[in-house]
């Protein structure tokens, strides 16, 4: 059945599956390293991904490196020029505007960024941070700290809008917010007229705590997300949190159970269809405990889990930590490592494809040169997946960002 496909502000997906093998490919598909970074000024280690901005260059983050002294992370542009790219630095961060990037920024339809950092700023919590274009380089027009008021501590967007208002989470909660539990977390959401701080959602063991970026968003503004730690197990949740003017309610959607029939702390984007069956990846647990690709189909008031793969080491890669994408009617991730492509061991890595037919495979084994330990969101423009990988390159070992032909 072919895969219906619906948008929103956060790019929710849609695809229908049938039925699932476990068959690994050998590389199929061609990868082209489109920047290694060089570290210094140049930007080192591109944790979040990229993203393709409205004309159609790449924009990502390194989470060290830039002009600044303090070394505290860049923002760059990567624009076609005939067959290869090149590389504009957009702003360095000083740590006191935040630093170490580890998401991507959002854009909006102006062209400015929102971008959030998980260090820096007045308290050193982090920050929230908006860049506006002007002329050929980037102004930095708002700042917003976190740590000083029930704001939470340590986000980790990247950021999410909806109705002109911005979305993220924190790691940590505020020392004596919730007694017993300053390392919650909470969900934070923001105007982004002034970057006005409007509303709070505090987790809490039994809800989940140390919640992960937000997942995706559907049509009705409803986020969807899952948590490193928490539930019945302390293995996460995946959960979803529906805002409105006064707050909003958070539902959990699945308590993970660890071990071999379930998988363990969700990680990444969730591709939710058009019948509500959620898709999406753990890092841990599944048959070998390398990670699992699991589908949450509703039953009821509640959800049924079936686990569609069991990631297993040297065969095709250990902690998919990109979550997933949909083109087409096909979905795509990325593994840590593992694979047992040459150069690292016991693997540099993979990406993976899981078809319509539920037909699994491994497409691409990275080997050092060409990228080690993906990592971030994957982009796609439809003919291509686009993505960074921490280590890397031929040069120096800086991370890069790399095309994937699909």
């Amino acid at each position: 059945m072919a895969a219906k496909i619906g948008s929103s502000a956060a790019a929710v997906l849609a695809v229908a599956l049938a039925s699932l093998t476990s068959d690994v490919d050998a590389d199929a598909s061609p990868l082209t390293v489109l920047y290694a970074f060089q570290g210094g000024s140049d930007g080192s280690y591109p944790v979040g991904g990229v993203i393709i901005d409205h004309s159609g260059n790449l924009i990502g983050t390194t989470s060290q490196g830039g002009s600044s002294p303090s070394s505290a992370g860049a923002v760059f542009e990567l624009t076609p020029k005939g067959r290869s790219y090149s590389k504009t630095t957009l702003w360095s961060f000083s740590g006191a505007d935040g630093s170490g990037p580890n998401s991507v920024p959002l854009e909006d339809a102006s062209g400015n960024l929102f971008q959030v950092l998980p260090n820096g700023g007045q308290y050193n919590y982090g920050t929230l941070v908006e860049l506006s274009p002007a002329g050929s380089a980037y102004q930095e027009s708002a700042l917003y700290s976190f740590g000083n008021a029930n704001d939470g501590r340590t986000p980790n967007g990247p950021p999410l809008a909806f109705q002109g208002n911005l979305f993220t989470t924190t790691l940590e909660g505020n020392t004596g917010k919730r007694p017993g539990e300053s390392k919650t977390g909470t969900l934070v959401e923001f105007t982004t007229a002034e970057l006005v701080e409007t509303s709070i959602f505090d987790f809490s063991q039994a809800r989940g705590t140390r919640p992960q970026s937000l997942a995706a968003m559907d049509v009705t503004g409803a986020l969807y997300g899952g948590t490193q730690l928490g539930g019945s197990q302390g293995c996460g949740v995946l959960y979803k949190f529906v805002p409105t003017p006064t707050g909003g309610a958070e539902t959990v959607l699945w308590d993970f159970q660890c071990g071999y029939n379930d998988g363990a702390q969700p990680f990444g984007n969730v591709v939710v269809d058009s019948d509500g069956d959620i898709y999406g990846v753990t890092v841990g647990g599944g048959q070998f405990g390398d990670g699992a690709l699991y589908e949450l189909i509703p039953s009821g008031q509640s959800y049924k889990e079936k686990i569609l793969h069991s990631f297993r080491g040297q065969t095709d890669g250990i902690y998919p930590t990109t979550g997933l994408i949909l083109v087409g009617d096909t979905m795509y991730g990325a593994t840590y490592a593992g694979g047992g492509g040459y150069g690292c061991n016991p693997g540099c890595g993979t990406i993976f494809s899981l078809s319509s037919s539920r037909k699994y495979h491994v497409i691409h084994r990275f080997a050092g040169s060409d990228g080690q330990a993906p990592q971030g969101i994957l982009t796609s423009d439809g003919q291509a997946l686009y993505g960074t990988a921490i280590y890397g390159g031929t040069m120096s070992y800086d991370g890069l960002v790399y095309r994937m032909k699909i």
